[in-house]
């Protein structure tokens, strides 16, 4: 019950140290950037496979 106290006094006082990630920021960073790259290459991979089935199907009309 006191983490609970510490914690609720840092979020009255509008303190960021009362986040369950305070310190952790590296880590949350580096994997949403990783997350982002990977979003981006999937991106345009869904490009190139529109542009596939595109080309695709005008060949068969």
């Amino acid at each position: 019950m006191i983490q609970f106290y510490t914690c609720q006094g840092e979020l009255d006082a509008g303190s960021e140290a009362a986040t369950p990630y305070a310190g952790r920021s590296d880590g949350v960073e580096h994997k949403v950037a990783r997350l982002k790259r990977e979003n981006e290459r999937l991106k345009q991979e869904n490009d190139i496979l529109k542009t596939a089935a595109a080309y695709v199907a005008k060949s068969l009309e």
